[in-house]
């Protein structure tokens, strides 16, 4: 087959996804396929991300959710988790919630989402923006954990969006709290989807 004949094959997306699905490990799965325009890069080409991190706040562990939730079997204020997200929301510089050594450049993002939310048992955080800085989101949590916990004043919260250093936030929360659950790409690179 010549460059030219492969250049007009197309790909049967629904074939690829079940395909795809039947080699990956069971907790994950591919939902849609989309072809794209050329030029598309996973990365750099998406506008939001949508990160979750669920804590599991009653007064015992879950055999079964254990490996997907942060327990945390003390009082947390959701009120204080709340407030905490809505200061979080907007442009900020996020230096003190990336770790001291760290590739980035800029430390500023602008957050679209920040909200927590209770589902019986769970506590969910809810966080969307163009792009995150490592470990970003954990480190947020964590901290907002402790004024949750009233370990920590909500008026600090301020001063770490404005720069302060690293070491001035909490502790970074586990990992397996966190959930990726979207990444939004915008529809012109888009151009068909099963």
């Amino acid at each position: 087959m010549s460059g030219a004949e492969a250049a007009f094959m197309t790909i049967d997306t629904g074939k690829l996804r079940r395909s795809a699905n039947q080699l990956l490990p069971t907790p994950i799965v591919i939902t849609r396929v989309t072809e794209t325009a050329p030029g598309f890069d996973a990365r750099y080409s998406a506008i939001s991300r949508t990160y979750s991190y669920c804590v599991l706040n009653r007064p015992y562990q879950s055999p079964f959710r254990g490996r997907f939730v942060y327990y945390h079997p003390g009082r947390l204020d959701l009120d204080l988790l709340a407030a905490a997200a809505s200061l979080i929301r907007g442009r900020h510089d996020f230096t003190a919630f990336t770790p001291t050594v760290t590739e980035h450049n800029s430390f500023e993002r602008g957050i679209t989402v920040s909200e927590w939310r209770r589902e019986g048992d769970l506590l969910i955080y809810r966080i969307s923006a163009a792009g995150f800085l490592r470990n970003m989101v954990r480190v947020l949590v964590g901290t907002m954990l402790e004024i949750g916990r009233g370990y920590r004043l909500l008026d600090e919260l301020p001063e770490l969006l404005n720069g302060a250093g690293r070491p001035a936030a909490g502790e970074t929360a586990p990992p397996q709290g966190l959930c990726l659950e979207e990444v939004e790409y915008p529809p012109t690179v888009l151009k068909s989807a099963f």
